[in-house]
């Protein structure tokens, strides 16, 4: 229903993260019900710099339910937040999604 952003680059020859947060904003591609965040892995296997591309891997998608589904419109821009430490377990991600007015409550909170 939106395009995919980027929410976070690790790079294998500097520090690894351990925690992950985004607040960000989403804009609705297609009305409808959004009931699911999906989150996207994509790895980097080689860059063929002559050719000017890069050897790339998907790995499987991750679909997390939201607690409530919203209706969307096209065009429409929406809240979303979440956080969570690497390795840490689905339920703590579940959890940490916030999207819509909830998303935008919790980014004034913080940014107080």
């Amino acid at each position: 229903m939106a395009d995919p952003e980027i929410y976070a680059t690790v790079a294998y020859d500097a520090e690894i993260p351990t925690e992950f947060h985004w607040p960000g904003k989403m804009v609705v591609r297609r009305a409808g019900r959004l009931n699911a965040i999906s989150f996207l892995t994509k790895n980097f296997l080689a860059f063929v710099l002559n050719e000017n591309r890069a050897v790339e891997w998907m790995m499987n998608q991750l679909i997390l339910p939201l607690p409530e589904p919203l209706q969307v419109q096209q065009g429409q821009s929406i809240a979303v937040q979440f956080g969570y430490s690497a390795g840490g377990p689905l339920e703590h991600l579940q959890q940490a999604v916030h999207v819509g007015e909830q998303a935008m409550q919790l980014s004034v909170r913080h940014a107080a």
